[in-house]
């Protein structure tokens, strides 16, 4: 006796492109705050597009901890998720720092202002250039 067959589902539609590009940033977004931790230069030179090894290593070399977590979700400012992408997002973040001259960890919230680009859909989005804004307590 023959069974009924399970009515198929329907294959979800494919992410748009915009989906696939804020999928990928989010997660150099999240790279990216897991990097600082590290106090390692090359770690948070592997997202950035130029070598910015150097102030990193003089910025780190201060610091005795770094905490940071993404307090908000990015907003889009700007995005284009052709093969030469580029965008603009703002996201919070949270930060406690350490300092190894000692003295309790400096926690700040702030909003973090990010430009991200990619050569073509083959090569992974990094970082142009990052800027703070610290939010008053």
């Amino acid at each position: 006796m023959p069974t009924a067959a399970a009515p198929e589902k329907p294959a979800p539609p494919p992410k748009s492109a915009d989906d696939h590009a804020k999928e990928e940033i989010g997660q150099l977004v999240t790279n990216y705050c897991a990097a600082l931790q590290t106090l390692k230069p090359e770690a948070v030179r592997r997202l950035f597009h130029l070598d910015n090894e150097r102030e990193l290593k003089a910025q780190f070399k201060e610091y005795k901890s770094l905490s940071c977590k993404i307090a908000s979700p990015p907003e889009y400012e700007r995005l284009d998720s052709g093969p030469a992408g580029g965008a603009q997002l703002k996201f919070g973040m949270k930060e406690a720092l350490k300092m190894s001259s000692g003295g309790a960890p400096n926690e700040q919230d702030m909003t973090v202002t990010m430009v991200v680009s990619r050569k073509d859909f083959q090569s992974p989005w990094l970082i142009d250039r990052v800027s703070y804004e610290v939010k008053p307590k």
